[in-house]
């Protein structure tokens, strides 16, 4: 596996020059009596000393820094892996610094092939990681890289350590949330080659998760094909629209949900569109008729509390139907799946419609017909929200949160987003989210609404 070399170029010239100086005062007390023949031979002995020692070390050990383009490829590796952690993370991972002084101090350290942690690791300044290989042409970054991305498999999130027998530090040192900055070295040692990376501030402390994972999904990039038409359950003639400044279809609404610690947003999101667009097209009254079960597609869709997608829902269950609150109830982890349990019907729905990504208008145009299922980014802050509009502070450009978009009001430029945290969260389940940017992202991914 890995370990450092030493680097001749500075501590061996040192060790030549003190070595130098030692050699002609030895010879001036022995040879006093013949100075020039003294001089002559001190100097062509420092000649040949220098040459000796120099190729004697450079048997053992070769130049073995980092270049540039290994450089960028840790520092691309670092920051990907921050970007897009997995499991997703509850707000942005900040992008690590690449500290050269770091790098150096460390291949000060690597420089000595002693195979041990440097001492700034031991006094708990950095988080330390490191790994030879042997022979020195077994030596790949990018292996090494992908070997400590894989280590996250091996994290349990459930005590804060490394999963038994298996080893995950060196991935938890990288994506360490309250981490900024890092540096690596490389060195030759003899047949081995060392890698090593120092990670500050400090990680990897037991006990304690790398970042607060999202109990949220990453949303869905594909889109999906828009299945067979089905015939509709039940039907209404005259179907609510609205219009004007205000769009607000909160009257039209199953309770607020809890969707608890599983990663299953995704589903509430699409039930309570059906759920909605069912109240709009038949009538408030059914209000007690209608409660669909987002165990359902927990039980039967990839990924389960581990994040989902709003287009596979919309795709399967046009198809299958949604099994009903009553014989599926919401678990909060993932059951059996079962599409036909004997006796039970299922909740029928024709197709589905797509509004294209970044198309505010659409979303309006569409929303007067009734809500729709959406994506967004939610960090820290929204977590806390509990009033006002919501304005993202940070501009996302991804997403890890599902909601239904029930509503927007034009004279103040704020969507009004229906969330399934509770009624102690937000406005009574509900939030206010300024329109006027997409900072949250929630316009980033194609939008979806069930057809009756």
């Amino acid at each position: 596996m890995l370990i450092y070399g030493k680097n001749p170029l500075k501590d061996d010239i040192n060790g030549v020059t003190m070595l130098i100086n030692w050699i002609p005062l030895l010879s001036f007390f022995q040879l006093t009596s013949r100075s020039r023949v003294v001089l002559k031979t001190v100097k062509i002995m420092k000649i040949l000393i220098t040459l000796i020692f120099i190729i004697l070390n450079g048997l053992n050990f070769v130049y073995g820094d980092l270049s540039p383009q290994e450089i960028q490829t840790l520092i691309s590796n670092h920051n990907n892996w921050r970007s897009s952690p997995d499991p997703p993370s509850a707000s942005p991972l900040s992008a690590l610094t690449y500290d050269y002084g770091m790098a150096t101090t460390l291949q000060n350290h690597l420089n000595t092939c002693s195979y041990t942690f440097s001492p700034y690791s031991s006094y708990g300044i950095v988080s330390e990681w490191m790994y030879w290989w042997e022979p020195q042409s077994y030596f790949n970054l990018q292996g090494n890289l992908d070997m400590i991305w894989e280590q996250r498999n091996s994290f349990d999130w459930s005590t804060g350590t490394c999963k038994s027998g298996v080893v995950c530090l060196p991935w938890a040192y990288a994506v360490w949330n309250t981490t900024t900055k890092f540096g690596c070295a490389k060195a030759n040692c003899g047949s081995r080659v060392i890698i090593a990376c120092d990670y500050n501030p400090a990680g990897g402390f037991n006990g304690i998760n790398p970042y607060i994972r999202s109990s949220l999904p990453v949303t869905p990039t594909e889109k999906p094909v828009i299945p067979t038409e089905k015939p509709s359950e039940s039907n209404s003639t005259s179907p609510p629209t609205q219009s004007g400044n205000i769009i607000d279809w909160r009257d039209y609404q199953t309770s607020v949900k809890d969707q608890g610690p599983c990663g299953s947003c995704w589903s509430f999101g699409s039930v309570a569109a059906l759920e909605s667009r069912y109240l709009i097209k038949n009538g408030k009254s059914q209000i007690k008729s209608i409660d669909l079960s987002e165990q359902n597609a927990v039980n039967c869709l990839p990924n389960g509390c581990n994040g989902g997608w709003i287009n596979k829902f919309y795709e399967t269950f046009s198809t299958q139907g949604v099994a009903l609150e009553s014989d599926e109830p919401y678990l909060g982890y993932v059951g059996s799946c079962s599409y036909t349990k004997s006796g039970s019907s299922r909740f029928k729905f024709n197709s589905f419609g797509i509004i294209p990504a970044n198309n505010k208008q659409a979303l309006i145009d569409e929303l007067q017909n009734g809500p729709i299922t959406v994506a967004m980014w939610v960090d820290d802050e929204f977590q806390s929200y509990s009033s006002g509009v919501f304005v993202c502070r940070t501009p996302y450009r991804n997403t890890n949160h599902v909601v239904l978009l029930v509503g927007y009001n034009k004279n103040q430029d704020y969507w009004i987003v229906k969330n399934q945290w509770n009624t102690y969260w937000g406005i009574s389940g509900y939030a206010y989210i300024s329109a006027s940017n997409d900072n949250c992202y929630m316009m980033g991914f194609d939008s979806y609404y069930p057809k009756f």
